[in-house]
Protein backbone atom coordinates (compact mmCIF):
# COMPACT_ATOMS: atom_id res chain seq x y z
CA UNK A 1 0.00 0.00 0.00
CA UNK A 2 1.39 3.43 -1.24
CA UNK A 3 2.82 5.48 2.23
CA UNK A 4 0.12 8.40 0.76
CA UNK A 5 -3.11 7.97 0.14
CA UNK A 6 -2.62 10.16 -3.20
CA UNK A 7 -0.09 8.78 -4.52
CA UNK A 8 1.08 6.01 -6.45
CA UNK A 9 3.91 3.39 -6.68
CA UNK A 10 4.67 1.14 -9.53
CA UNK A 11 6.88 -2.47 -8.62
CA UNK A 12 8.35 -4.38 -11.38
CA UNK A 13 9.69 -7.96 -11.20
CA UNK A 14 13.43 -8.79 -12.71
CA UNK A 15 11.99 -11.41 -14.66
CA UNK A 16 9.86 -9.65 -17.01
CA UNK A 17 10.75 -8.32 -19.92
CA UNK A 18 9.78 -5.00 -22.03
CA UNK A 19 8.74 -7.25 -24.73
CA UNK A 20 6.41 -9.19 -21.58
CA UNK A 21 4.78 -6.24 -20.31
CA UNK A 22 3.96 -4.72 -23.49
CA UNK A 23 1.83 -7.72 -24.78
CA UNK A 24 0.26 -8.02 -21.10
CA UNK A 25 -0.98 -4.49 -21.74
CA UNK A 26 -2.04 -5.19 -25.55
CA UNK A 27 -4.34 -7.92 -23.84
CA UNK A 28 -5.81 -5.69 -21.74
CA UNK A 29 -6.28 -2.75 -23.85
CA UNK A 30 -8.19 -5.16 -25.82
CA UNK A 31 -10.25 -6.77 -23.29
CA UNK A 32 -11.27 -2.96 -22.29
CA UNK A 33 -12.17 -1.99 -26.01
CA UNK A 34 -14.89 -5.06 -25.92
CA UNK A 35 -16.55 -4.10 -22.51
CA UNK A 36 -16.73 -0.74 -23.41
CA UNK A 37 -18.78 -2.05 -26.55
CA UNK A 38 -20.97 -3.95 -24.50
CA UNK A 39 -21.93 -1.68 -22.51
CA UNK A 40 -23.06 0.83 -25.26
CA UNK A 41 -24.78 -1.77 -26.80
CA UNK A 42 -26.67 -2.74 -23.02
CA UNK A 43 -29.61 -0.46 -21.68
CA UNK A 44 -28.01 2.64 -19.40
CA UNK A 45 -29.73 2.04 -16.19
CA UNK A 46 -29.22 5.02 -13.67
CA UNK A 47 -27.99 5.56 -10.27
CA UNK A 48 -31.59 5.04 -8.09
CA UNK A 49 -31.53 8.84 -6.29
CA UNK A 50 -32.36 6.59 -2.87
CA UNK A 51 -29.29 5.46 -3.18
CA UNK A 52 -27.10 8.71 -3.64
CA UNK A 53 -29.55 10.05 -0.65
CA UNK A 54 -28.56 7.14 1.52
CA UNK A 55 -24.86 8.68 0.59
CA UNK A 56 -25.48 11.71 1.44
CA UNK A 57 -27.30 11.24 4.70
CA UNK A 58 -24.12 8.19 5.94
CA UNK A 59 -21.22 11.70 5.15
CA UNK A 60 -23.84 13.83 7.40
CA UNK A 61 -24.03 11.33 9.75
CA UNK A 62 -20.36 10.73 9.86
CA UNK A 63 -19.56 14.23 9.74
CA UNK A 64 -21.80 15.45 12.49
CA UNK A 65 -19.96 12.46 15.44
CA UNK A 66 -16.48 13.90 13.85
CA UNK A 67 -17.79 17.81 15.14
CA UNK A 68 -19.59 16.13 18.23
CA UNK A 69 -15.85 14.39 18.99
CA UNK A 70 -13.70 17.65 18.06
CA UNK A 71 -16.12 19.64 20.20
CA UNK A 72 -15.82 17.52 23.10
CA UNK A 73 -11.79 17.63 22.79
CA UNK A 74 -12.26 21.43 22.71
CA UNK A 75 -14.24 21.90 25.82
CA UNK A 76 -11.90 20.36 27.66
CA UNK A 77 -8.89 22.13 26.85
CA UNK A 78 -7.62 24.19 29.59
CA UNK A 79 -7.12 27.68 29.73
CA UNK A 80 -3.41 29.20 29.02
CA UNK A 81 -2.83 31.22 32.21
CA UNK A 82 -3.95 29.93 35.98
CA UNK A 83 -3.46 33.65 37.77
CA UNK A 84 -4.09 37.18 35.67
CA UNK A 85 -2.22 38.47 34.26
CA UNK A 86 -0.37 35.90 32.16
CA UNK A 87 3.54 36.74 31.90
CA UNK A 88 5.24 37.29 28.56
CA UNK A 89 6.93 33.66 28.76
CA UNK A 90 3.57 32.19 28.87
CA UNK A 91 3.38 33.71 24.96
CA UNK A 92 5.03 31.02 23.19
CA UNK A 93 4.22 28.30 20.38
CA UNK A 94 4.76 25.32 23.19
CA UNK A 95 2.32 26.45 25.06
CA UNK A 96 -0.32 27.28 22.02
CA UNK A 97 0.62 23.91 20.96
CA UNK A 98 0.05 22.50 24.47
CA UNK A 99 -3.08 24.35 24.28
CA UNK A 100 -4.54 22.84 20.93
CA UNK A 101 -6.33 19.18 21.24
CA UNK A 102 -4.40 16.68 19.39
CA UNK A 103 -6.77 15.39 17.40
CA UNK A 104 -8.11 18.93 16.37
CA UNK A 105 -4.46 20.06 14.98
CA UNK A 106 -4.70 16.31 13.27
CA UNK A 107 -7.75 17.12 11.33
CA UNK A 108 -6.88 20.96 10.23
CA UNK A 109 -3.92 19.56 9.47
CA UNK A 110 -5.89 16.79 6.95
CA UNK A 111 -7.93 19.64 6.17
CA UNK A 112 -5.68 22.29 4.68
CA UNK A 113 -3.78 19.14 2.39
CA UNK A 114 -0.81 19.72 4.35
CA UNK A 115 -0.95 15.94 5.65
CA UNK A 116 -2.84 12.76 3.79
CA UNK A 117 -0.95 9.80 6.26
CA UNK A 118 -3.46 8.66 8.66
CA UNK A 119 -1.25 8.49 11.54
CA UNK A 120 -1.82 10.00 15.30
CA UNK A 121 1.05 12.12 15.20
CA UNK A 122 1.11 13.18 11.33
CA UNK A 123 0.51 16.72 12.45
CA UNK A 124 3.99 16.70 14.24
CA UNK A 125 5.63 16.12 10.68
CA UNK A 126 4.79 19.44 9.09
CA UNK A 127 7.10 22.18 8.32
CA UNK A 128 7.47 25.14 10.63
CA UNK A 129 5.02 27.50 8.61
CA UNK A 130 2.63 24.81 7.96
CA UNK A 131 2.53 24.30 11.50
CA UNK A 132 1.87 27.64 13.04
CA UNK A 133 -0.90 28.34 10.66
CA UNK A 134 -2.57 24.97 11.75
CA UNK A 135 -1.70 26.21 14.96
CA UNK A 136 -3.26 29.72 14.14
CA UNK A 137 -6.79 28.42 13.20
CA UNK A 138 -6.98 26.18 16.39
CA UNK A 139 -6.93 28.62 18.66
CA UNK A 140 -8.99 31.07 16.47
CA UNK A 141 -11.93 27.51 16.76
CA UNK A 142 -11.05 27.46 20.55
CA UNK A 143 -11.62 30.99 21.39
CA UNK A 144 -14.81 30.79 19.22
CA UNK A 145 -16.18 27.79 20.86
CA UNK A 146 -15.99 28.93 24.22
CA UNK A 147 -17.20 32.37 23.56
CA UNK A 148 -14.34 33.91 24.33
CA UNK A 149 -13.89 32.58 27.90
CA UNK A 150 -10.79 30.67 27.06
CA UNK A 151 -8.48 32.92 25.74
CA UNK A 152 -5.07 31.85 24.05
CA UNK A 153 -2.05 32.99 22.93
CA UNK A 154 -2.96 34.11 19.76
CA UNK A 155 -5.84 36.12 20.70
CA UNK A 156 -4.37 37.95 23.90
CA UNK A 157 -0.89 39.00 21.85
CA UNK A 158 -2.47 40.01 18.96
CA UNK A 159 -4.65 42.28 20.79
CA UNK A 160 -2.05 43.75 22.51
CA UNK A 161 0.02 43.91 19.65
CA UNK A 162 -2.53 45.80 17.29
CA UNK A 163 -3.61 48.13 20.56
CA UNK A 164 0.32 49.15 21.20
CA UNK A 165 1.12 49.91 17.48
CA UNK A 166 -1.76 51.44 15.82
CA UNK A 167 -4.15 52.32 19.12
CA UNK A 168 -6.81 52.03 17.54
CA UNK A 169 -10.53 50.71 19.18
CA UNK A 170 -12.11 50.16 15.56
CA UNK A 171 -9.46 47.56 14.24
CA UNK A 172 -9.47 45.79 17.18
CA UNK A 173 -13.33 45.93 17.82
CA UNK A 174 -13.14 44.13 13.50
CA UNK A 175 -10.31 41.49 14.95
CA UNK A 176 -12.56 40.49 17.96
CA UNK A 177 -15.35 40.22 15.83
CA UNK A 178 -13.80 38.01 13.44
CA UNK A 179 -12.81 35.59 16.77
CA UNK A 180 -9.06 36.24 15.85
CA UNK A 181 -8.55 38.99 18.89
CA UNK A 182 -9.62 39.37 22.12
CA UNK A 183 -11.77 42.44 23.17
CA UNK A 184 -10.95 45.68 23.73
CA UNK A 185 -12.00 45.95 27.31
CA UNK A 186 -9.67 42.60 27.52
CA UNK A 187 -7.15 44.55 26.51
CA UNK A 188 -7.24 47.21 28.66
CA UNK A 189 -7.78 44.71 31.36
CA UNK A 190 -4.29 43.26 30.66
CA UNK A 191 -2.49 46.44 29.97
CA UNK A 192 -3.79 47.71 33.21
CA UNK A 193 -2.59 44.56 34.69
CA UNK A 194 0.81 44.63 33.45
CA UNK A 195 1.14 48.74 34.74
CA UNK A 196 -0.06 47.41 38.27
CA UNK A 197 2.60 44.87 38.88
CA UNK A 198 5.71 47.63 37.04
CA UNK A 199 4.63 49.82 39.98
CA UNK A 200 5.17 47.33 42.51
CA UNK A 201 8.32 47.29 44.30
CA UNK A 202 8.31 43.22 44.61
CA UNK A 203 7.88 42.62 41.02
CA UNK A 204 10.53 43.07 38.49
CA UNK A 205 9.02 43.70 34.53
CA UNK A 206 10.04 42.12 32.26
CA UNK A 207 10.23 38.54 33.99
CA UNK A 208 13.40 37.20 34.39
CA UNK A 209 15.41 40.43 35.57
CA UNK A 210 17.14 39.83 38.89
CA UNK A 211 16.64 43.23 41.11
CA UNK A 212 19.59 45.05 42.82
CA UNK A 213 22.00 43.47 40.20
CA UNK A 214 24.28 45.50 37.45
CA UNK A 215 21.93 45.21 34.45
CA UNK A 216 23.04 46.88 30.70
CA UNK A 217 20.54 48.41 28.85
CA UNK A 218 20.25 48.93 25.03
CA UNK A 219 17.51 51.11 22.95
CA UNK A 220 17.05 51.59 19.90
CA UNK A 221 14.08 53.74 17.55
CA UNK A 222 12.49 51.66 14.80
CA UNK A 223 10.90 53.93 12.72
CA UNK A 224 8.53 52.43 9.83
CA UNK A 225 7.96 55.76 8.18
CA UNK A 226 5.02 54.20 5.99
CA UNK A 227 3.94 57.51 3.34
CA UNK A 228 1.09 59.08 4.28
CA UNK A 229 -0.53 62.80 2.45
CA UNK A 230 0.25 64.25 5.50
CA UNK A 231 2.75 62.66 7.05
CA UNK A 232 1.20 61.90 9.88
CA UNK A 233 -0.03 58.46 11.41
CA UNK A 234 3.28 56.69 10.82
CA UNK A 235 5.06 54.38 12.97
CA UNK A 236 7.43 54.85 15.97
CA UNK A 237 8.54 52.07 18.11
CA UNK A 238 11.35 51.78 20.87
CA UNK A 239 13.05 48.27 20.93
CA UNK A 240 15.26 47.31 23.58
CA UNK A 241 17.50 44.70 25.39
CA UNK A 242 18.11 43.80 29.00
CA UNK A 243 21.56 41.88 29.77
CA UNK A 244 22.38 40.50 32.85
CA UNK A 245 25.59 38.05 33.75
CA UNK A 246 24.42 35.26 36.67
CA UNK A 247 26.80 33.32 37.74
CA UNK A 248 26.75 29.46 38.58
CA UNK A 249 24.62 29.35 41.90
CA UNK A 250 22.38 32.44 40.72
CA UNK A 251 19.17 31.59 39.46
CA UNK A 252 16.74 33.74 36.59
CA UNK A 253 13.84 35.42 38.56
CA UNK A 254 10.92 33.32 36.79
CA UNK A 255 7.60 33.51 39.35
CA UNK A 256 5.35 36.88 40.30
CA UNK A 257 3.97 36.74 43.74
CA UNK A 258 0.65 35.48 43.98
CA UNK A 259 0.04 38.41 46.27
CA UNK A 260 0.52 41.17 43.60
CA UNK A 261 -2.13 39.31 40.79
CA UNK A 262 -4.45 42.11 40.06
CA UNK A 263 -8.21 41.91 39.29
CA UNK A 264 -9.44 40.76 35.76
CA UNK A 265 -11.87 43.82 35.82
CA UNK A 266 -9.31 46.45 36.25
CA UNK A 267 -9.25 48.54 32.93
CA UNK A 268 -7.93 51.70 34.58
CA UNK A 269 -5.01 52.91 36.39
CA UNK A 270 -5.06 54.87 39.44
CA UNK A 271 -2.02 57.08 40.19
CA UNK A 272 0.57 56.16 42.82
CA UNK A 273 -0.41 58.49 46.27
CA UNK A 274 3.02 59.95 46.44
CA UNK A 275 3.70 63.61 48.09
CA UNK A 276 5.34 65.77 45.49
CA UNK A 277 8.17 67.64 46.76
CA UNK A 278 7.71 71.48 47.44
CA UNK A 279 9.65 73.57 45.12
CA UNK A 280 9.52 78.21 45.55
CA UNK A 281 11.08 78.94 42.65
CA UNK A 282 11.64 82.64 44.19
CA UNK A 283 11.53 85.85 42.97
CA UNK A 284 11.91 86.10 39.29
CA UNK A 285 14.82 88.52 38.22
CA UNK A 286 17.47 88.55 34.92
CA UNK A 287 20.89 87.66 34.85
CA UNK A 288 23.33 90.46 36.21
CA UNK A 289 25.35 91.32 32.89
CA UNK A 290 26.63 94.61 33.94
CA UNK A 291 28.05 93.20 37.12
CA UNK A 292 29.70 90.52 35.07
CA UNK A 293 31.12 93.39 33.05
CA UNK A 294 32.37 95.53 35.31
CA UNK A 295 34.82 92.95 36.68
CA UNK A 296 38.27 92.62 35.50
CA UNK A 297 38.82 89.76 33.28
CA UNK A 298 41.82 89.16 31.48
CA UNK A 299 41.22 88.18 28.20
CA UNK A 300 44.80 88.02 26.41
CA UNK A 301 45.74 84.17 24.90
CA UNK A 302 49.00 84.27 26.99
CA UNK A 303 47.16 84.30 30.52
CA UNK A 304 45.51 81.07 29.34
CA UNK A 305 48.26 79.80 27.07
CA UNK A 306 48.95 76.61 29.62
CA UNK A 307 45.29 75.31 29.17
CA UNK A 308 44.84 75.44 25.49
CA UNK A 309 48.27 74.24 24.60
CA UNK A 310 46.87 70.47 24.96
CA UNK A 311 44.08 71.00 22.83
CA UNK A 312 46.03 73.11 20.16
CA UNK A 313 48.47 70.47 19.26
CA UNK A 314 45.92 67.47 19.34
CA UNK A 315 44.22 69.85 16.60
CA UNK A 316 47.21 69.90 15.30
CA UNK A 317 47.58 66.15 14.65
CA UNK A 318 44.71 65.80 13.30
CA UNK A 319 45.19 67.99 10.66
CA UNK A 320 48.80 66.78 9.66
CA UNK A 321 48.22 63.07 10.03
CA UNK A 322 46.72 61.65 6.55
CA UNK A 323 44.09 59.21 6.22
Amino acid sequence: MPGKRNTSELVFSEDLTKGDIAEVNMDMYDDLSRDSQDSQEEIATDIPTTSKKITDEEQVTTLFHAAMMLQSQIKDCTNLYQCWPPSSSEFTTKNAAKMVPPLLALFLSWLLGFSSAPTMDEHLKLNEKEYLKVLSIAQDIIYITSNGRKHTPKSLSLGMAVRQITGSYQLTKILNGFGNSVSHPTIRSLDTALASLALSDTVVIPEGINPNKFTMMVWDNTDFLEETPTGAGTTHMANGIIIQQLHNNEKQSTSIPKSHFSKKSLRSLKAPKEPLDTFILGKKESPRLLQFLNEEVNTSLVAHRPLLDRSLMLDFMYVQIPL
